[in-house]
């Protein structure tokens, strides 16, 4: 996992992916995630994820994308919570 504080590095050089609702991302998001909420995430991860790809992956508080993370690692894909959530960046790269 990674720190919030510390994603300003990471951004536009890793897949980030935010799985809070669509009418969450709607209101606040960082600059080059992309949106998949995280329950469509966990029953298709095929349709969004390639096992050969590493993600990065937050929510608001950090408890979806640590439950997120946990299920999917455990299926052989590589995700990176991204602890702490949106609500303790405070980076640049708001939307």
């Amino acid at each position: 996992s990674i720190k919030m504080q510390d994603l300003d590095e990471y951004i536009g050089k890793v897949n980030l992916i935010d799985v809070r609702s669509s009418s969450e991302f709607k209101v606040k998001s960082i600059k080059t995630a992309v949106n998949v909420p995280g329950n469509l995430l966990v029953l298709n991860p095929e349709m969004y994820l390639d096992k050969e790809q590493e993600y990065y992956v937050y929510c608001l508080s950090g408890s979806r994308s640590k439950a997120v993370c946990a299920k999917l690692n455990g299926e052989g894909y590589k995700l990176i919570d991204i602890t702490g959530g949106l609500r303790t960046y405070s980076g640049e790269n708001f939307l």
